[in-house]
């Protein structure tokens, strides 16, 4: 089979995009507010002195549900954090100064929002189908487009040219700079639930009826590298993927947890490991082994040499797993908990109570020293700053509860004194006044 044809953007020259109607946009409506409380910390002086960056936690309080973050920061830029909400607005926060840099504006609750892989840009999606690629340096929207149904995955290519998205449905969408037209469409017979961007030239792609296809963009049509199917109605709809080498792992509602060589001689080979109870609804792959989280309250690793359980923890509902960087893992709960866990033996290093409802969001950014957690709930942001945790080092640990404490007696000091630092957001705009005013995007 030749591959003449399968996208592989590595170089600067500009692909000629699929042959497609172009459809008109409307700029989305002006946002009739935007209310932003900051932690509080101006409630006391000596908190107000603490730098966010070198807090061991630090909590920005958000007027809607947090349904999609992504964190991005280098030496001589701001501290980047994307916050889309089901307020119908994405804001970019620099938490470093406490302030809101630019918020946009869409027609339904933002899903959505990821950096590209060399931070130069970063896509967000509104549920209804609106798509907005942002370029990070003057934050001006380089591309706007809607696919007009709703968007259930997005997913950047690692050239940072192409985005690829799927749709309720059953469409995956390829989109390739500098113009952001269509390069080729993938049709489904179901809603796709998830995307893989395996390499340059591969993508996986889950169904909410079981399914999975491998497969390579092309100017002409996909090129289907293969094709698995729920043929007994086992697996519902495929909720997570994580890819180690050649071998894709598939995370379902029911519980079930695949391996898949994703080779051609070897595409039909599929097997199972031990199921979960409930759903998967994260899976990572880290320092050669596989973990998965359920809100069945199991966490796994798995060796994948071995294909064989390697640790497990039972406790709360777990919603989601990301890397923490350096022998760490972070996982969200329904309970509204994050727990910093020893990816090695799974062992509990420290937990955060900050957020007061279901964690729905969870991000990370791990580079060099820095390493960064970031939750979010139905009120709230969480950001954890891990960069000083090793846990084969138990004064790393020590002195990081001992900042949680430090912060956590600074933040009750100012509840007794009276200040407010709320949970709901307060009405009176007078509240807001410290607070920089967001610009917004039409």
């Amino acid at each position: 089979m030749s591959n003449s044809n399968i996208l592989d953007i590595t170089s600067d020259t500009d692909v000629e995009p699929q042959s497609l109607p172009q459809v008109e946009v409307d700029s989305a409506a002006q946002l009739d507010h935007l209310e932003h409380i900051d932690s509080g910390f101006e409630a006391e002086e000596d908190v107000e002195s603490l730098d966010p960056t070198q807090l061991p936690e630090y909590v920005l309080y958000h007027k809607s549900p947090v349904y999609s973050l992504d964190f991005y920061h280098k030496e001589g830029t701001p501290f980047y954090l994307l916050v889309g909400d089901g307020d119908d607005t994405l804001t970019v926060y620099d938490f470093a100064t406490k302030s809101i840099i630019k918020a946009f504006s869409f027609e339904e609750s933002v899903v959505f929002a990821k950096f590209s892989p060399d931070y130069t840009s970063f896509c967000a999606v509104g549920m209804s189908g609106e798509v907005k690629i942002v370029s990070v340096e003057t934050m001006e929207v380089n591309a706007e487009f809607n696919l007009y149904s709703d968007v259930t995955a997005l997913e950047w290519h690692p050239s940072s040219k192409c985005v690829v998205l799927g749709d309720a449905s059953g469409n995956c969408w390829v989109y390739t700079a500098p113009k952001w037209q269509v390069f080729t469409i993938v049709p489904g017979s179901a809603p796709v639930t998830s995307l893989l961007v395996v390499d340059n030239k591969r993508i996986c792609t889950g169904y909410e009826d079981g399914s999975v296809k491998v497969w390579s963009p092309s100017p002409n049509g996909p090129t289907i590298i293969g094709e698995v199917e729920d043929t007994n109605d086992q697996w519902g709809p495929i909720l997570s993927f994580a890819l180690a080498g050649e071998m894709v792992f598939i995370g379902t509602l029911s519980g079930i947890l695949l391996n898949l060589p994703i080779s051609a001689r070897k595409f039909r080979e599929q097997r199972q490991l031990n199921p979960h109870m409930d759903s998967i609804e994260s899976l990572i792959f880290k320092d050669g082994l596989l973990f998965s989280c359920s809100v069945d309250g199991e966490i796994r690793s798995y060796d994948i040499n071995t294909m064989s359980l390697r640790a497990s923890i039972k406790e709360f509902g777990f919603t989601s797993l990301v890397d923490a960087g350096n022998k760490l893992i972070a996982a969200g709960t329904v309970e509204g908990s994050v727990h910093i866990r020893d990816s090695r033996s799974l062992e509990l290093l420290f937990e955060i109570h900050d957020h007061v409802d279901t964690i729905f969001a969870m991000s990370s950014f791990v580079t060099g020293n820095e390493r960064f957690v970031v939750s979010g709930c139905a009120s709230m942001v969480c950001t954890l700053n891990l960069s000083t945790i090793d846990p084969d080092v138990e004064e790393s640990t020590a002195v990081f509860r001992e900042l949680q404490r430090a912060y956590e007696d600074a933040m009750n000091m100012a509840n007794t004194e009276e200040v407010e630092l709320p949970i709901e957001l307060a009405k009176d705009e007078d509240e807001f006044s410290e607070c920089s005013e967001p610009a917004i995007e039409e």
